[in-house]
């Protein structure tokens, strides 16, 4: 396995034990069983834990600007597009756990911040009214966490629906055409 090849196995190996083992049993050697490499090598890529889960954040946050670019560039030229293509993203791949790492490592936040800055900048050059990115951005921010957290599910059908809803929401005048004249 080359070295960038090497470094990647073992950041995904994290994540997997991130997400099946916890926070609190994310050890250094779990992660080198995970990813198939001796505890030697993954000392080499990563000389400290702390190392690790600081390249797990950038890992994940460049994995998403990046699957965020490739949807704007799949969505045709028109404002909206790269709230479409938000709309569109996977869930991130680490969970609660994730999350409490996170929380017990402000200097992540940083990490994390400058993320959302530039992911929120995108969205609002994006041609939209900034309440409807807002609004559109806590929907989806919302769904991920309830997620996460395991809150009560409304089920695929109703999930469908309402992102089927936020994407038309994306297109010019589709606002005033789904809603309608306010109610008296």
């Amino acid at each position: 396995m080359t070295e960038p090849g090497t470094r990647e196995e073992i950041l995904k190996a994290a994540t997997a034990v991130l997400n099946g083992n916890g926070f609190e049993h994310f050890t250094l050697d779990a992660v080198a069983r995970q990813a198939g490499v001796s505890k030697g090598g993954l000392l080499y890529h990563f000389p400290t834990k702390e190392a690790l889960i600081e390249a797990l954040a950038h890992y994940h946050t460049q994995r998403r600007e990046a699957e965020l670019a490739a949807r704007i560039a799949d969505e045709p030229p028109s404002p909206g597009r790269a709230m479409r293509a938000y709309l569109a993203l996977t869930p991130p791949e680490v969970g609660l756990e994730g999350l409490v790492m996170i929380a017990r490592r402000p200097e992540l936040g940083a990490v994390i911040e400058a993320h959302l800055q530039r992911v929120m900048a995108i969205l609002r050059n994006d041609g939209l009214d900034p309440a409807l990115v807002a609004m559109l951005t806590l929907v989806v921010d919302g769904t991920l966490l309830s997620t996460v957290l395991g809150l009560p599910d409304p089920g695929r059908e109703v999930k469908d629906q309402a992102l089927a809803l936020a994407r038309r929401l994306t297109f010019p005048g589709a606002l005033a055409a789904d809603l309608g004249p306010p109610q008296r």
